[in-house]
């Protein structure tokens, strides 16, 4: 620099020549890792979306156990009402084996979802699990008193849809 009798501008100390040991591996103490913030921002943002995700993924049987309750349940007030509004008897149709349901012969079928099944059908005082039930609407606002049971693939969770036989209460058990 000032010995040689040149001045170089913008000059800086070569830190391979002056710290040996830590240059010669490529790493400067100044440089390598990562600050604590960074490292708290990083799990900050993973946990506001683990939050968010697994939530979703456990739930996910439940929530679809809930929607073919919901879903059924409101198909029933449905025919319950046509067969008042309509002056002629409604039928539900459910099919236990086949996992589904439908209002007529031959029309459109419901299919529940794969981890959701009928268990059972309390009809009147008749207990049925396997094969077909049918509830009947009447114009007259009497209908087949029945509890439909839906559960999940374990059978851990269970909801027991009670369609009474005179009234306007169906239930969610």
């Amino acid at each position: 620099m000032w010995r040689t009798g040149i001045f170089k501008t913008g000059t800086v100390p070569d830190l391979r020549t002056e710290r040996s040991g830590v240059v010669e591996s490529g790493l400067c103490p100044f440089t390598a890792g990562f600050t604590l913030i960074e490292l708290l921002v990083v799990i900050l943002i993973l946990s506001i979306t683990i939050s968010f995700i697994v939530p979703r993924i456990i739930g996910k049987d439940e929530v679809e156990l809930r929607g073919a309750v919901r879903k059924l349940l409101y198909t029933a007030k449905k025919l319950s009402d046509d067969a008042v509004f309509r002056k002629e008897r409604q039928l539900l149709n459910l099919n236990i084996d086949g996992r589904g349901y439908g209002a007529k012969e031959g029309g459109n079928w419901v299919r529940l979802p794969d981890n959701v099944t009928i268990e059972e059908v309390l009809l009147g005082k008749q207990v049925i699990r396997s094969g077909m039930v049918t509830i009947t609407f009447f114009p007259s606002g009497l209908r087949d008193e029945a509890t439909i049971r839906l559960s999940d693939r374990e059978g851990k969770r269970k909801y027991d849809i009670y369609i009474p036989a005179l009234g306007e209460r169906f239930e969610i058990r």
